[in-house]
């Protein structure tokens, strides 16, 4: 009876273990799943950022452009400060768009005493954020603190950044995100106020 009770005790022992083992194995699997989708999104959004961003360096967009302190006066002076807000936009070429413009792009550069911080907004077609950086640097352009962030249907697939470990808490992140995307609709915003009653093609 003894010998019995021993045995169904060994077998609750494997069974259980095989379980444990089979729920780690679907945990894995199901990472991988998730790893492999988010690399597939971030392909789909790259195809639709670099040409955004030769454009942008071909001079290919219409450009709206917001400075202050353009000439940079008091340049080597304590508290100097120039900023910037460009707005890059297209026709909408697509059947039935009734001659719409599409944001494409809006980066911002703000240049305070020895640092610069520098942010980009890039669009798609829809007016959907998909894409977001933002660097720190110094004034001489060597790069600090650079943060890339991919969004998809205003979800985070992925954010990237070099700043403290502290900061790789997926909640935090999420709420950055948010932050991000409200910041875009107010700089999308702007742009459509801009925009009215101009001629522009």
């Amino acid at each position: 009876m003894k010998a019995m009770t021993f045995i169904h005790k060994q077998l609750d022992i494997q069974r259980n273990y095989f379980v444990v083992i089979f729920l780690i194995l679907q945990v894995l699997f199901r990472g991988q799943d998730v790893l492999a989708q988010e690399e597939k999104i971030i392909q789909q959004l790259e195809q639709l950022i670099r040409p955004v961003e030769s454009k942008i360096m071909a001079n290919e967009y219409y450009l709206n452009e917001h400075k202050i302190n353009a000439k940079r006066f008091s340049l080597h002076q304590p508290g100097y400060f120039q900023y910037f807000e460009r707005y890059y936009f297209t026709p909408d070429k697509r059947p039935g768009q009734n001659r719409e413009i599409l944001l494409k792009s809006v980066i911002t550069r703000i240049e305070k005493e020895e640092k610069i911080y520098f942010r980009k907004y890039i669009f798609d077609d829809e007016a959907q954020l998909i894409y977001y950086t933002e660097r720190e640097a110094d004034v001489a352009e060597a790069p600090q603190n650079e943060t890339r962030v991919y969004i998809y249907k205003n979800q985070l697939i992925k954010y990237m950044s070099n700043e403290a470990e502290e900061d790789k808490n997926q909640e935090a992140l999420r709420q950055k995100t948010v932050i991000i995307l409200d910041e875009a609709l107010q700089y999308q915003q702007k742009f459509k106020e801009q925009m009215q009653n101009i001629q522009y093609y």
